[in-house]
């Protein structure tokens, strides 16, 4: 089976427009939850697994994603590319890297990068 892992940032402290482009990309109502003073949720389903979390730094807080997505290369950038583009028309600045991997994890290709200006 074909899986790509991803890691992105979503430069925004508004958990309401991450919780909304979150849902828009998921087809679900997404609310994150305060855990331990910072919001987070994860999501899975039969090929897909994603974790988004609020990272604050000093003034400035943002969002983390990272997660894995199971089918053909192709879909799934074009999965993550939907992302970018609900980003976009949200007004999130965002950047979101992947790269095919193995079974067991191991990298298969080099890092790529989307982000949709």
């Amino acid at each position: 089976m074909q899986r790509i892992e991803f890691a992105g940032i979503l430069e925004t402290s508004n958990r309401e427009a991450v919780e909304s482009a979150m849902s828009r990309w998921l087809g679900t109502d997404l609310r994150m939850e305060d855990e331990y003073g910072a919001f987070e949720k994860s999501y899975e389903d039969d090929s897909l697994y994603v974790y988004c979390h609020e990272a604050p730094l000093g003034d400035d807080t943002f969002y983390l994603l990272e997660g894995s997505i199971d089918g053909p290369i192709t879909n799934s950038v074009a999965r993550l590319r939907s992302l970018a583009t609900i980003c976009r028309e949200s007004g999130l600045d965002h950047e979101i890297d992947y790269t095919e991997v193995d079974s067991a994890g191991k990298s298969l290709s080099e890092e790529k990068t989307i982000q949709i200006s």
